[in-house]
């Protein structure tokens, strides 16, 4: 069988022969690679994708699409293109998160009531939720008690920010629950 061009391959993979756009990803996946990490270095400090991510990102996108390339420039165009667009979006989703943020939060205030942390009710309810969740009632009691912030209850759990973020709002919500069936 003759050697295919890169072009072939991926027409072929775009047809529907997945072995052959497989063939051709292996071919281009350095190329786009360092693509990525050059889009990745003109970004702000705080976007913290990694050149993978943003490559498979494209491939999950491409395969949704059924695109003809007149050549592999042709292709790493599309490619660069879509991977601009996606961090352009990323960033757009980022924003509107922050700039609605605090509007959010005092929503969230102004809905739920404080929680009187030295009711017996309280107590016994986190004595449940200890019994259920540990970690997160120990988050939930360091960060609205003691005054620590999730970062810092992160790192004296030793676990990711994100995961002690999710298991505060949690515990709280478990905890709200079950105070108001009492």
């Amino acid at each position: 069988m003759a050697k295919q061009t890169f072009t072939q391959l991926l027409n072929r993979g775009a047809a529907g022969d997945a072995p052959a756009l497989a063939q051709a990803y292996e071919i281009i996946h350095s190329d786009l690679h360092s693509v990525a990490a050059r889009l990745l270095r003109r970004e702000a400090r705080s976007v913290t994708l990694q050149p993978t991510l943003l490559v498979n990102e494209l491939f999950v996108r491409f395969n949704a699409l059924e695109i003809r390339v007149a050549s592999r420039g042709h292709f790493l165009a599309l490619a660069c293109r879509n991977m601009k667009q996606y961090l352009i979006d990323r960033s757009r989703r980022r924003n509107i998160r922050e700039r609605h943020a605090p509007e959010l939060a005092n929503r969230a205030a102004l809905a739920a009531p404080p929680i009187d942390w030295s009711t017996l009710a309280v107590r016994q309810a986190l004595a449940r939720l200890s019994s259920h969740d540990a970690l997160a009632c120990q988050a939930l009691c360091l960060t609205r008690q003691s005054g620590y912030t999730i970062a810092e209850v992160a790192r004296l759990q030793e676990r990711p920010t994100w995961r002690v973020n999710q298991d505060c709002q949690f515990a709280e919500q478990w905890l709200r629950r079950k105070l108001s069936k009492a």
